[in-house]
């Protein structure tokens, strides 16, 4: 079983990866020229939501970004050998 504690993680680093990525952008613009809800957005700078796929790529698309980079950038703050699984 995953523990909510490990979902916890990823989202702070989902969030950390989006702050940098939107860095002197305005969120609002986006969502709305990418049809992303404000509130997904708020929800993930606020390391309280966990994105569908689609979702995630749009928001790399919105910031000129290919999904495997944004997901590198995620993969960057979470902590070393962070794994959603339990060993």
């Amino acid at each position: 079983m995953i523990k909510q504690e490990k979902f916890d993680i990823f989202k702070q680093a989902l969030s950390r990866a989006f702050a940098k990525l939107a860095a002197g952008t305005s969120a609002t613009t986006v969502a709305s020229s990418y049809d992303i809800s404000p509130a997904i957005i708020s929800g993930i700078r606020n390391g309280k939501k966990d994105p569908q796929m689609s979702t995630f790529y749009r928001i790399a698309e919105a910031y000129d970004k290919d999904p495997a980079e944004f997901t590198a950038m995620v993969f960057a703050e979470l902590p070393k050998g962070f794994m959603f699984a339990d060993e």
